[in-house]
């Protein structure tokens, strides 16, 4: 426990008291937090009293929040500084229940919404059971074959079949092939598009491209009256977005000219 306790101390800023813990000095842990989180650890309780580390993450993984999940790059750091060697897994780790709130405290928030069951799919194990018979019945489908109007569409196999979905609170399932890379084509207009709103708001994106359809081919490059591309799902408008992020998102990643 000494141990535990003095690497969490000096390793990130995380002190602990028999109150809450604290990550820099400020408080993270209220009494409803610390409720959730103690009725949590019961579950993960081993027979010596400590935490299994690898229980824990099934639990969350059980609400969609898995281990690889970017939200828990600290804890998991932490978690993996803590293994007495690397031949061990995080999964193994058995802590102590205080050492273990200082290692949950840079996430506490998120955990703490998992406890609740708040994310925005409750009952998330039902609806991954729902995705997967989906899968199953589906993949009995073998007609057809791949496009191959693009020749990179054509040199894919019509075994591939996979499902991946993410919520917008970050709760993830994926089944079957699902990290078999593939080529997104135009798809890749819409995700340029949501990044250019996200990062720079609409009224910037607005002023270069238009939202209106242009009642022309998808991939024929043409401006409306403003001299915009009419909006972002067609090839102009996608070549448009690509443009912005080069230009004003992601710079350090090419040069664009923009006239």
């Amino acid at each position: 426990m000494a141990d535990e306790m003095d690497f969490l101390s000096v390793s990130r800023g995380v002190s602990i008291s028999t109150d809450n813990v604290s990550v820099g000095g400020d408080s993270v842990m209220n009494d409803g937090i610390e409720e959730n989180v103690t009725m949590f650890f019961d579950l993960c309780r081993t027979e010596n009293g400590k935490i299994s580390v690898g229980a824990f993450l099934e639990e969350l993984a059980r609400f969609g929040i898995l281990s690889d999940d970017p939200r828990l790059e600290q804890m998991m750091f932490l978690l993996n500084k803590l293994k007495p060697n690397s031949a061990l897994s995080v999964g193994e780790l058995k802590l102590e229940p205080q050492a273990f709130k200082a290692v949950l405290s840079e996430n506490i928030v998120l955990i703490n919404k998992a406890l609740q069951n708040s994310f925005v799919i409750a009952d998330f194990e039902g609806f991954s059971e729902d995705i997967a018979n989906i899968y199953e019945k589906c993949k009995l489908n073998t007609t057809g074959k791949p496009a191959d109007y693009i020749p990179q569409l054509a040199t894919y196999g019509s075994e591939h079949w996979g499902v991946a979905l993410c919520t917008i609170d970050g709760q993830r399932y994926s089944v079957g092939q699902s990290s078999t890379p593939f080529t997104l084509q135009a798809i890749s207009q819409v995700l340029t598009y949501a990044i250019c709103l996200n990062e720079l708001g609409q009224e910037r994106v607005h002023q270069l491209q238009g939202r209106e359809p242009s009642g022309r081919t998808f991939n024929e490059i043409a401006l409306d009256h403003n001299n915009k591309p009419y909006n972002p799902l067609l090839n102009s408008g996608g070549i448009m977005s690509v443009a912005l992020i080069l230009k004003e998102v992601r710079p350090d990643l090419g040069t664009v000219y923009m006239l």
